[in-house]
């Protein structure tokens, strides 16, 4: 690592040192958030099925869509950086937003 360290001032070195930790660091992370997201969306359905409260079926839905929303980010912009998914990555993540709220109005007692 010592040999990545700039001279003080010196803008584009840390620039590249900024590129390189992304081109390194992004992709595990775009993945980590997706398994996240999946673990997060399999225990708030599980929650759902054992208890059948439907606000955790809601939060399931908008998470799994949070899931594949995050596979999309990684797919876009690690797998193939040369085409624009950036519409379809909003809409997914719209619909799980939508989902999210329709629930949360649904669901107030």
């Amino acid at each position: 690592m010592a040999g990545l360290v700039p001279l003080p001032g010196t803008a584009t070195a840390w620039q590249a040192i900024i590129d390189r930790v992304n081109a390194i660091g992004a992709g595990p992370v775009y993945l980590l958030c997706t398994i996240t997201a999946i673990a997060c969306g399999a225990l708030l359905f599980r929650g759902y099925r054992r208890s059948r409260t439907r606000l955790l079926l809601w939060c399931a839905l908008f998470f799994l869509a949070l899931a594949l929303e995050n596979f999309l980010v990684f797919i876009d912009l690690i797998i193939v950086p040369q085409t624009d998914l950036y519409f379809i990555r909003t809409s997914i993540a719209l619909v799980g937003v939508t989902l999210l709220l329709c629930g949360l109005i649904w669901d107030v007692e």
